[in-house]
């Protein structure tokens, strides 16, 4: 029997509850002026004699619903692992040393504790003989990940390259995990993602 377990650092969980608010309402926000535009482009269409589709709103009540829903899923099966003196003493030298996912004009602190958090809870897991797959999951391409050169079409990325959509016809432009990562992330055997959708082409969670 094989399941996937969901590992969340204290800090991310502290910056989940202080940024989920603001994160719920501009996404509402955002959902009513599609509905806005959509039917603005309706009436628009009525006016020049044109038949006129018969599209629902989006439900704003029912998305947030379904954010509170995924929000609560998350809290209630995730592992919390608490934020050690060690983590933030590592987060700081790396924050110090302009490390990715800090950098030496960007003071990353919180990153940087997310990131030692999980090597620390990973590296306890490996010396106790989990050798299952592992992968970090961050939508901060920012600061986890780096542009790489574009491959001509057709090209397959090469081992830590994602592609990113918004690619011409002739490219496809690529997100390589950081290079200063590559190599803390090899020897932990730890594989990054950016997301979900992402993580769910992996093969090893194919196969659960």
């Amino acid at each position: 029997f094989k399941k996937l377990t969901i590992k969340l650092p204290q800090q991310v969980l502290n910056e989940f509850r202080d940024n989920f608010a603001d994160a719920r309402e501009k996404a509402l926000n955002s959902l009513k002026r599609l509905n806005d535009e959509k039917t603005y482009l309706l009436e628009m269409k009525k006016i020049y004699g044109a038949e006129v589709p018969s599209i629902p709103d989006i439900c704003l009540e029912q998305f947030a619903a379904i954010c509170d829903q995924v929000v609560d899923r998350f809290r209630t099966v995730a592992v919390i692992s608490e934020t050690t003196i060690a983590a933030k003493t590592k987060a700081a030298d790396r924050t110090l040393r302009g490390q990715a996912p800090a950098t030496t004009s960007k003071q990353s602190f919180k990153d940087c504790l997310v990131l030692e958090s999980c090597y620390e809870t990973l590296t306890a897991a490996r010396a106790m003989n989990f050798d299952a797959s592992a992968f970090f999951l961050s939508s901060n391409v920012g600061e986890y990940f780096q542009n790489d050169s574009s491959p001509k079409r057709g090209e397959l990325p090469e081992p830590g390259e994602l592609p990113t959509l918004g690619g011409s016809q002739k490219s496809v432009k690529l997100r390589r995990l950081h290079s200063q990562l590559i190599d803390e992330f090899s020897a932990l055997g730890l594989e990054a993602a950016r997301n979900f959708g992402e993580l769910r082409g992996k093969p090893s969670i194919r196969d659960l």
